[in-house]
């Protein structure tokens, strides 16, 4: 049977079947390449993955594009697996359902993936944009509902339950084995970009055994719920590998300091934007169209709609830095501002400088990082308290600390481990041991039990190089017992 083939970087050969399949697996995959094709996914091809990561690893350019098919691949990959092992647990309708739900899971990320979403406050995230992109009728729903009605199934029934994929509520029976495809702390997504993101950053933390991962997947019983199961028998080092795998990419890639100063120069220029718009009541005048329109809707108040967003891409930001580096000074200081970090953003000059503290009250130790919990909120409430003190950063110009400071914080584990569980309502990774006994899998596991206690819960001080001075000044008095000298 004739195929489309997409070669991959990182799994070679990504194959669809342009007809029908008696193989109930690769039931749908003409719509899916019909999904391929619409305006919504090719524009995935202009969102970076990584975001601003590119700037401190060159090759890190790979797009949103190229992860949604990988997560396709390795959802069908899985379903193969699960329907060749247990065949009659998903039917074949349910296996395109969650086929689609894998392919449109990102698509609704904006321009540098998750950085966007700090472009006004309280702007909804990538998923509340994924869902509304899906729903539209002349866009992915209207496929759907022709591929459903042309199978004998309700379109409209389709497009609910594809929707319910890709949100936050669980879901039970078989379904939950579809949405911890899709979304869990074993999915497909992961498992795609810990070796995308590996592959493209050309670091080796990323990648783990795949392949004898995918076939260690059954589904088991769980509290009389089917759940997605990595079966340990013959050793987890499979899954351990992958869990291991994930804190790496976090603690050396993702959370990359300087990565996170990028994306922290950013998040203020942003805040620039929107200081300046409320202001004027509009955007500078070199601001390309497509932005200038989300903003108007976003800043009056409303949600904008879908359509301003699809026009958003990491052209468009592109673009906009170009534009406003170049901002004649008109003696505006949030135009000066504004120009000066695109500038910075657009030829990668030296970023934010970090904050330093005493690792330990009055100690000797000196450390960019805050790992005292009591003492990081007692900084967020400092800098929110300030957010509008005025500081002098160069002669007769002066910007607010909210444009010129930001409290980085982060606190992950790389396997949610039942202790924390109780408080972010996840699941466990379900293991499957010799004599069939299926258990979380920090209790199969030492070294996933380990990792489940091995939360990084940090923040970081990045201050605007200009206002380094006025900074020192405004805390040193404060935090006198935790502050060190400047990095």
């Amino acid at each position: 049977m004739p195929q489309k083939v997409f070669r991959d970087a990182v799994h070679n050969m990504i194959s669809l079947e342009l007809g029908d399949s008696p193989l109930p697996w690769e039931y749908g995959d003409p719509l899916l390449l019909q999904l391929i094709d619409t305006p919504e996914m090719q524009r995935l091809r202009h969102i970076s993955q990584l975001g601003l990561a590119s700037r401190i690893y060159p090759s890190a350019e790979h797009s949103r594009f190229s992860h949604a098919l990988g997560v396709m691949h390795l959802a069908r990959r899985i379903l193969e697996i699960l329907m060749t092992r247990q065949p009659g647990l998903i039917g074949r309708e349910l296996a395109v359902q969650i086929k689609v739900a894998a392919l449109l899971h990102d698509v609704g990320h904006g321009p540098f993936s998750h950085v966007f979403q700090e472009i006004y406050p309280n702007a909804p995230h990538h998923e509340y944009w994924s869902q509304q992109i899906v729903l539209r009728g002349n866009g992915p729903a209207g496929l759907i509902r022709a591929f459903a009605a042309s199978q004998g199934y309700d379109g409209e029934v389709w497009i609910r339950e594809i929707i319910a994929f890709l949100g936050e509520a669980p879901l039970q029976g078989v379904r939950g084995v579809g949405k911890q495809i899709i979304a869990s702390q074993l999915d497909a997504d992961r498992m795609d970009y810990l070796l995308r993101d590996a592959h493209f950053t050309g670091v080796d933390y990323g990648r783990y055994d795949l392949e004898w991962l995918l076939h260690s997947l059954r589904v088991g019983m769980v509290a009389g719920n089917p759940r997605l199961c990595v079966d340990i028998s013959k050793g987890p080092s499979a899954l351990e590998s992958y869990l291991t795998a994930r804190n790496h990419m976090y603690r050396q890639v993702y959370d990359h300091k300087t990565v996170r100063a990028f994306e922290s120069l950013l998040t203020l220029l942003f805040r620039t934007l929107t200081t300046y718009w409320h202001q004027q009541g509009r955007v500078p005048q070199a601001t390309p169209q497509p932005l200038a329109d989300f903003l108007a809707a976003a800043m009056t108040g409303g949600v904008p709609s879908v359509e301003h967003y699809l026009a958003l891409d990491d052209t468009v930001i592109l673009y906009a830095l170009r534009s406003w580096a170049n901002l004649p000074d008109s003696g505006d200081p949030l135009l000066r501002d504004l120009a000066w970090k695109s500038r910075l953003l657009q030829h990668r000059h030296p970023v934010y400088r970090r904050l330093k503290w005493h690792a330990f009250a009055g100690g000797e130790e000196v450390d960019d990082s805050i790992e005292d919990v009591n003492f990081f909120q007692d900084i967020l409430a400092f800098f929110q308290q300030e957010q509008d003190t005025l500081l002098v950063i160069e002669d007769n110009v002066s910007l607010p600390v909210k444009l010129l400071v930001l409290v980085d914080c982060l606190d992950r584990t790389p396997y949610a481990h039942l202790h924390y569980r109780v408080t972010q309502g996840g699941e466990p990774v379900y293991v499957i041991q010799r004599g069939e006994k299926v258990t979380a899998a920090e209790e199969a596991s030492s070294t996933i039990d380990f990792l489940g206690h091995a939360r990084q819960r940090l923040a970081r001080v990045f201050v605007d190089p200009r206002a380094m001075t006025a900074v020192q000044g405004l805390i040193r008095e404060k935090f006198t017992s935790h502050y060190g000298q400047m990095g």
